[in-house]
């Protein structure tokens, strides 16, 4: 029987390299810029920050509780399906 073939990481030195996920630079860019603009705002207005956090929470809250209150009880009745199964 023939042997397979060693994994990536303990290959002999001068071998193929190791195949490895590549970045997507447009996404990790883009991403990167909102997480870091909305650290900054929160840094350097925190009244304003909490604000917007804080109104924004209670807006989804308001409008989209149901939706919460669905979405928990199909994943707790799905998990309670595959428990039992």
């Amino acid at each position: 029987m023939a042997e397979a073939p060693p994994a990536p990481s303990a290959q002999k030195e001068g071998g193929a390299r190791p195949a490895h996920s590549r970045v997507n630079l447009p996404v990790f860019a883009g991403t990167s810029v909102i997480i870091v603009a909305f650290v900054l705002f929160a840094a350097i207005w925190p009244g304003a920050a909490e604000t917007a956090i804080f109104g924004s929470m209670a807006w989804i809250a308001t409008n989209f509780g149901w939706y919460y209150v669905l979405t928990a009880t199909i994943v707790v009745v799905f998990v309670l399906l595959v428990a039992l199964s």
